[in-house]
Order: structure tokens, then C-alpha cells, then sequence
């Protein structure tokens, strides 16, 4: 079965809770035979990578001055490249 996970962060690149949990959840399903790929977002640039916990689809976050101003996160578009890679 094709899994896919999105988050806004993963592990490495941040090491908190959700983000190793869904490192683990990854691994464990890879074990069981599963293709898993996630969704999320690298701090510096975007890139495809392949690891123990299946393929990583890695997106810049979108990044604009004015999002400040309006007091948006990068978080909370994090739906936009998701979306697309989803597509």
C-alpha cells in the first residue's frame, strides 16, 4: 500500500516529538512492506531524499516579508507546496 504523510516539519531538521514520532510511524510501516513517502518542508531548499523511513519530499517554505506584518507563519502555508506535491 502507498502511504503519504505530510507534516510541516520532520526529523532531522527539527527534533521534537511529532516530528520523531512520524519518523517512527514511517519506519515501522516500511517494515511492514509499505511505500511511504512524507511531505514536509527543509529550512534552506527543496530537495527528494530517500531514507530508512521511506522517500522524503522536502519543500522551501514560503518565506515574504509582509508575513510578518500579518503575523502569518510559515506553517500555516505549508498547504500550499503539500497540495501541489500531493497532486
Amino acid at each position: 500500500m502507498r502511504i503519504v504523510l505530510t507534516h510541516p516539519f520532520c526529523w532531522p531538521y527539527v527534533r521534537r516529538g511529532s516530528e520523531r514520532n512520524l519518523d517512527n510511524v514511517a519506519r515501522y510501516l516500511v517494515a511492514r512492506g509499505h511505500e511511504v513517502i512524507t511531505i514536509s518542508s527543509h529550512p534552506k531548499h527543496a530537495m527528494t531524499e530517500t531514507t530508512a523511513s521511506g522517500k522524503r519530499i522536502l519543500n522551501r517554505p514560503f518565506r515574504f516579508p509582509v508575513m510578518e506584518r500579518v503575523h502569518i507563519q510559515e506553517t500555516h502555508t505549508f498547504f500550499l507546496p503539500a497540495y501541489r506535491q500531493l497532486a
